[in-house]
This record gives C-alpha cells, sequence and structure tokens, in this order.
C-alpha cells in the first residue's frame, strides 16, 4: 500500500514542529506566539514579527509625535510579515508601494526568557527610499 505524498509531508511537518514547539510570551500590550526559525548551520532561533510599537501614524496621527502601540486580546501572530512603509515601486515608475500602518517591530532570540535582555538593533539600508525589515541580508553567519 502507497501512502499519498501529502500524508508523508504532512508527517514531517508535524515531527518538525514538535521538535521545536512555538513559544508564548506576554508582554505590556498582549500576548504573541514566537515561531522556531532556523539559520543555515542547523541552530534554531525564535522568531516574533508584527509587534506594534507605535500608532499608525495616519489620519488625524499624521505629522504628530508618536502615540504607544495599541494592545490586543488573545495571542497574536508572531509569524506574519510586516507591512513595508510607503516607498517608490521601483518595479512599476510613478507608483508607491506600502502604507501608513507600518510601525512594527521584529524580535528574534536564541531563546525566550522572560526578562529583560541585551538587545540589538539593525536598521536595513535604502536611504529611507526603499527596503523594509522583511529586506534582511545576512551580512555574516551567526
Amino acid at each position: 500500500m502507497m501512502i499519498p505524498l501529502v500524508t508523508v509531508v504532512a508527517m514531517v511537518v508535524m515531527v518538525a514542529a514538535a521538535e521545536h514547539p512555538t513559544v508564548e510570551v506576554a508582554l505590556k500590550q498582549g500576548a504573541i506566539t514566537g515561531f522556531p526559525e532556523e539559520v543555515p548551520n542547523g541552530r534554531v532561533y525564535y522568531s516574533f514579527k508584527s509587534i506594534p510599537y507605535a500608532m499608525p501614524p495616519a489620519g488625524s496621527l499624521r505629522f504628530k509625535d508618536p502615540e504607544p502601540g495599541p494592545t490586543w486580546s488573545g495571542v497574536r501572530n508572531g509569524s506574519l510579515s510586516i507591512p513595508k512603509c510607503p516607498q517608490n515601486n521601483f518595479m512599476a515608475a510613478g507608483t508607491v508601494a506600502g502604507q501608513e500602518d507600518c510601525l512594527y517591530l521584529n524580535v528574534f532570540t536564541s531563546r525566550p526568557y522572560n526578562s529583560k535582555l541585551p538587545v540589538m538593533v539593525y536598521i536595513h539600508g535604502g536611504g529611507f527610499l526603499y527596503g523594509s525589515a522583511e529586506t534582511l541580508v545576512r551580512l555574516q553567519r551567526h
């Protein structure tokens, strides 16, 4: 009897997920789930994406001082990609890509802790013309 390929793939995914389960962390704003990711040398780290750090600078908040980020109920999905801020779309001249609701952080840690840890801040290149936190270019292996 042959096992369908879909079944085999599903089993492999479930085993891999069980080896490195997701992690839930409580923040002041609410809870967020971190997801395991792996670097080329096999080391696993946890990724918490799309954490809002300020209210979107749109409407009445445009050109004002930033206001604290929103709170949420339930558990936020930390695997979502961050929207990029408005910028020229070099693939379609004369158009703008992105959205104003783009004030989010990505946090990566080798182990989830409930205490404070040192932080490294990465600001992507692009000269305020293009790019986002999702355009991470690894210059070296960590």
